[in-house]
């Protein structure tokens, strides 16, 4: 990989630099203590990865890299900090990770580890990415950067079979289940040939986008395999099974991992097994966001907490926990307007849904805090 080292300290460059000289996949083409030089010089060279000092005085290292993502989308970005709690903020930008001052060795090697185990097709070759939000679409994925395919399913019912099946992968599914779940009102000699033909135009489908994707055809069953293809759920469920345990070293990226869920697995089908899996996997990831958004909060970060609940609230928007909790938060930040602003939300959400107004002890809680502001204004 080529690298580039951006610090406005030069003892600070030096430092890693002489670091990564001892590392014999990585080569230094570049070393900056002035972040301008370095996006001019980036821009020219392209580099595979960069180390970003977060502050330094001018332009700060996350500004940077969002400059740097803008013309060169497949840059891996690595932040360096004294700060951990700056580096939260940094994973936004979608950083491959973060570095805190005095980096040592190990951690360099884990991390540029963990680097290559996260993209090795992207190294090679291309591959395709399954997404699975809403409903099902294919990405091209080169070099990082990210092209949606275009793809025309025959019918809606077609479409449906290819999510069940892919929700299925690697499992053998009945054929008989299958006629059940998608045309149990038709005579069954009727319905396998619709099976058929769905079993021909998603194997025309895949094969029209590029997706090495095989339906293997037994007696009674199909077994859908992906091969090089990435579903986006099961990639994101297995970097959630490989994550370190949860401290300051690591709550970057678990900070990442919670704000790039993808969410709304398969919403657009309306079937009760995609329901019942964007169920287990909405668990996962609330009960994952909880945890991290208590550990914030138990550091201080609270502005990042913050920014997990509002996700919590974007993709919960009828639990009353999280207003709750925000309200609390933007209380002890002192942003009144907010409090406010969440506690109106949450009227307005209750009486829609509900035919409900917050319960007395909630209202309390609302009436102590607004006496309490008016008793300092005085």
């Amino acid at each position: 990989m080529r690298a580039m080292i951006v610090d406005d300290e030069k003892l600070a460059v030096d430092y890693l630099g002489r670091l990564l000289t001892k590392l014999s996949d990585v080569s230094v083409i570049g070393t900056f203590t002035d972040p301008r030089q370095a996006l001019k010089e980036a821009m020219v060279q392209k580099p595979d990865l960069l180390f970003l000092d977060i502050e330094m005085p001018g332009i700060k290292g996350v500004d940077l890299a969002e400059k740097l993502k803008q013309v060169l989308p497949s840059v891996s970005i690595i932040f360096v900090t004294a700060y951990p709690e700056f580096a939260v903020r940094a994973f936004a930008l979608n950083a491959a990770d973060y570095l805190v001052k005095p980096v040592r060795l190990e951690r360099l090697q884990e991390s540029l580890s963990r680097l290559k185990d996260k993209h090795p097709i992207a190294e090679a070759t291309s591959f395709i990415k399954i997404c699975t939000s809403h409903s099902i679409s294919f990405l091209e994925v080169e070099a990082g950067k990210e092209k949606i395919l275009q793809t025309k399913w025959r019918t809606s019912k077609v479409h449906s079979v290819f999510a069940y099946l892919l929700q299925h992968r690697d499992k053998p599914v009945r054929k008989d289940v299958l006629l059940e779940e998608f045309w149990r009102d038709m005579p069954p000699e009727k319905g396998y040939v619709q099976l058929y033909s769905a079993i021909y135009q998603i194997r025309k489908t895949c094969a029209g986008a590029g997706a090495d994707i095989k339906i293997i055809n037994r007696e009674n069953n199909y077994q859908l395999l992906t091969n090089d293809a990435v579903v986006d759920v099961e990639e994101w469920e297995e970097e959630l099974k490989e994550l370190p345990v949860l401290a300051n070293s690591s709550i970057a990226v678990h900070h990442r991992l919670v704000a790039g869920y993808p969410a709304h697995y398969l919403s657009d089908e309306d079937q009760l097994w995609a329901d019942r899996e964007r169920e287990r996997l909405d668990l996962l990831w609330s009960h994952h966001a909880k945890k991290v958004a208590d550990f914030l909060i138990k550091e201080n970060l609270l502005v990042e907490a913050v920014s997990i609940f509002l996700l919590l609230q974007s993709y919960f928007p009828y639990l009353e926990e999280n207003y709750l909790k925000l309200m609390e938060l933007y209380g002890q930040l002192g942003d009144h307007h907010s409090v406010e602003r969440q506690y109106t939300q949450l009227k307005k959400m209750l009486k829609e849904e509900y035919e409900m107004e917050p319960t007395l002890e909630i209202q309390s809680l609302y009436q102590a805090y607004r006496t309490s502001l008016e008793i300092k204004k005085k």
